[in-house]
């Protein structure tokens, strides 16, 4: 998570807008990249896709080969860890990509971004 950070924080610094697609269920890891947003200025909005975790194995286990390197074994430590508060806005991945990017530009509309 730290390159992740150091490259976003970068792209920020030169006024890019980034996406950090990963993980994020450690509540440090989370306040950690709201604060890269806080301390350059920048609004930040943390999405966290919430999905039933027989969903998530499906997908595992019929994907292509890809970035990822979640299995079915990562998957299940993922779901055993207690995340803490979860503040960020939850989503559901469940239906298409589009219905997806729908809800996350609804979410920013209505949405302040979210705070530390």
């Amino acid at each position: 998570y730290r390159q992740l950070f150091e490259k976003a924080e970068a792209i920020l610094r030169e006024g890019g807008c980034v996406v950090v697609d990963a993980v994020f269920d450690r509540a440090d890891d989370r306040a950690a990249l709201a604060e890269i947003a806080h301390r350059l200025a920048v609004p930040f909005y943390g999405y966290w896709l919430d999905m039933d975790e027989e969903c998530l194995k499906a997908r595992i286990l019929n994907r292509c080969q890809g970035d990822s390197d979640a299995t079915v074994e990562v998957l299940e430590k993922q779901m055993a860890r207690d995340t803490g508060p979860m503040e960020w806005t939850k989503l559901n991945p469940a239906s298409s990509s589009q219905n997806l990017a729908a809800q996350v530009l609804k979410a920013m509309k209505a949405d302040q971004p979210a705070s530390i």
